[in-house]
């Protein structure tokens, strides 16, 4: 902050705020205390005609006037012709507000925090505040949040007549104060009156943004139904608990993807988790694989929180560790999973099973004389023979040995983590297809156990397993069939899919392959994107969210589809417009482009010369230069791209329009 002999402050949204997101939500509360006064029926309805009828009530105060500004009183002068009963016998409507405002106003602690260094500096401290409260009523209010002291000067529109916005405020400060315009520095969150009207006069200016609606804040203000004030009345209250939590907490990058995008998901789809589990009469949920790591820390802390009677336990395991325990044969029906793998080389298949390349190296070429350890199994004819290689006799005996050892030890794994014990359990996860889910419910049933499996996902697409294969599954969202209409909100159809998962995947350690007889989990040995530090910083500030705003994202859970709609709108919102300063935190993430996790890549790849000039060659040239390359998430290459490589891209593009529209039409 510049120094100078005298500082200043905007009053509202400034100083003080509301726990409301905008002013004309005080309207609204109004309007409901009038209704249910005058005994109407529909009292949401009358509360949105009543903040219409405050807000033309001011307009018109302000036409009769002769002056800048008018007063509160005036106001509801105007107001009363416009209700359609007047008003109740004995209600003052000026007091009803100004009640209100009192009970809503809270202080702004970094603003406080401000003044109270000014102060100890020996800077005189004036509030300057174009409202139509009286200078009393505002002097009252700074002085209940500890920010008035006697001394200090105040002015106001509405006792001086004049505004900030026109300047003539300002002008009146400095005429009365008796000082140069270069010795005042006034700061205020309102662009035209705050800052370029005091910078006209020469007066130094400082514009305060904090109490603005701010990313998840500002996504619901933008998004909300029409009708709906229950999102406005969240974003109020997450604007309210940020503010007092503001300089309590270091937020760094992690901390700005927690607050866009993460909190608002994790919380509310625990939140949909939690409700169907108590609906179920479930009483311990096992969240699978890395996809719901955070999600169940963050899970733990709701429930801690709330004193739920639900034991949340993560369980370390994914396809690829259970797909080998569970197996019944060793056909192509029975192990479809084989085949997905990228680059399907003999040692990267019999991987999967267990089986090393050199312990039937020599039973392979017996069939395939001329075979090359790094040749993929590219044609069908390749497959056949892999299959029919896995019937004979030596090979058969081995993938049966392994098979009995895998299941034993996975046994001992999901007894020891409480899975087969007589307690009403589901499992959590991303979705999509049941996969996972059906591969524990055959793994029970190969063990002997009575399990009834259930679980609760984010989405379920079509072509997804049956409840007959694998058990019960509730989705917040279902994919459409393709002949049908799909809402707007069904995420599931969309192409983010993969990014979804990456984006919840955060997780401390690499994916699951298995587990060993003394009950460890083997790990791939991958890296995971993070280092203990940086997932330290997702979780720590994930539990400082759920903290400051998980009661308040409550309101926001309606009916699945309400609930899913929102999710929908947040996702595909984020990933068209991502924020650069979430996409920083997101450097460091690697991805796999397989289930196999035998590629990673980054998540997000910024677009890079050679192929730049790659679009400018010729065919014949392009085709040997750089190939190019598919990139996951587009928007956030392009945002992530020097400026100079997107203007050249920008470039590029033009010239190639032009040169399509400037041809002869044949």
């Amino acid at each position: 902050m510049k120094q100078t002999s005298c500082v200043s402050f905007d009053v509202f949204d400034t100083c003080l705020i509301r726990k409301v997101v905008a002013p004309s939500e005080v309207f609204r509360l109004l309007g409901r205390q009038l209704a249910i006064l005058l005994g109407e029926r529909d009292v949401e309805g009358f509360a949105n005609d009543f903040i219409a009828w405050r807000l033309e009530a001011y307009n018109r105060a302000i036409q009769r006037s002769t002056h800048e500004e008018v007063r509160l009183e005036e106001v509801w002068t105007a107001l009363r012709p416009m209700l359609p009963t007047g008003l109740p016998s004995g209600w003052d409507g000026t007091a009803a507000e100004l009640e209100l405002e009192s009970m809503l106003l809270g202080v702004v602690p970094e603003i406080q925090k401000r003044i109270a260094q000014c102060r100890a500096h020996g800077q005189r401290i004036l509030f300057i505040s174009d409202t139509y409260f009286s200078g009393e009523f505002i002097r009252r209010k700074l002085a209940a949040h500890d920010l008035w002291q006697t001394g200090d000067g105040l002015y106001v529109s509405s006792d001086m007549r004049l505004t900030k916005r026109t300047g003539r405020l300002f002008k009146h400060v400095l005429e009365t104060e008796k000082i140069n315009a270069e010795n005042l520095l006034h700061t205020g969150d309102n662009p035209a009156a705050d800052y370029d009207a005091p910078r006209r006069l020469g007066i130094n200016a400082e514009l305060y943004s904090g109490t603005q609606p701010q990313g998840f804040e500002q996504f619901l203000m933008k998004n909300r139904p029409p009708g709906d004030c229950a999102w406005s009345d969240a974003a109020g209250q997450l604007r309210w608990n940020r503010l007092k939590a503001e300089g309590n907490s270091s937020r760094g990058a992690a901390g700005v993807l927690v607050d866009e995008i993460l909190g608002p998901l994790l919380c509310l789809w625990t939140g949909w988790i939690l409700q169907q589990a108590q609906k179920d009469g479930v009483q311990r949920l096992f969240f699978v694989a890395r996809d719901t790591r955070l999600l169940w820390s963050v899970a733990c802390r709701i429930v801690k929180r709330r004193g739920l009677p639900v034991d949340c336990r993560y369980l370390y395991t994914s396809r690829q560790a259970i797909f080998l325990p569970s197996m019944e044969g060793c056909t192509p029906e029975q192990m479809p999973w084989l085949s997905t793998i990228a680059a399907p080389t003999l040692p990267a298949v019999l991987g999967k099973l267990d089986l090393a390349y050199a312990d039937v190296k020599s039973h392979w070429l017996a069939r395939k004389p001329h075979w090359d350890e790094q040749q993929l199994l590219s044609t069908k004819s390749d497959w056949q023979e892999f299959w029919g290689f896995l019937q004979t006799p030596v090979v058969r005996e081995k993938i049966a040995s392994n098979i009995q050892r895998r299941r034993q030890d996975a046994c001992d794994f999901f007894s020891r983590a409480g899975f087969f014990d007589q307690c009403p359990s589901a499992l959590v996860d991303v979705g999509w297809h049941l996969t996972t889910q059906m591969e524990l419910s055959r793994l029970c049933q190969l063990l002997g156990k009575d399990v009834i499996l259930r679980g609760y996902y984010l989405g379920l697409r079509q072509g997804r397993y049956g409840f007959g294969e694998a058990g019960i599954a509730r989705a917040l969202c279902w994919q459409q069939p393709h002949d049908q209409l799909s809402p707007a909100y069904s995420f599931c159809e969309t192409n983010r899919i993969s990014l979804v998962e990456h984006l919840v995947g955060i997780a401390d350690h690499p994916s699951v392959t298995g587990y060993r007889a003394n009950g460890e989990v083997e790990y791939n040995g991958g890296r995971t994107g993070l280092t203990p530090a940086l997932f330290g910083d997702f979780e720590t500030a994930l539990h400082e969210y759920v903290d400051r705003h998980a009661d308040d994202l409550a309101g926001l859970a309606g009916t699945d589809a309400a609930t899913c709609e929102l999710l929908s709108k947040l996702l595909n919102t984020f990933f068209a417009e991502p924020s650069t300063e979430c996409l920083s935190a997101l450097l460091q993430f690697s991805v796999y482009d397989d289930q196999n996790n035998l590629e990673s890549r980054k998540l997000i790849e910024p677009y890079q010369w050679p192929e730049i000039v790659r679009t400018c060659l010729p065919s014949r040239l392009a085709r040997h230069w750089h190939e190019p390359q598919w990139r996951l998430w587009p928007e956030a290459s392009w945002k992530m791209t020097g400026v100079a490589k997107r203007l050249a891209i920008r470039c590029i593009r033009m010239a190639k329009q032009a040169r399509l529209v400037s041809r002869p039409v044949n």
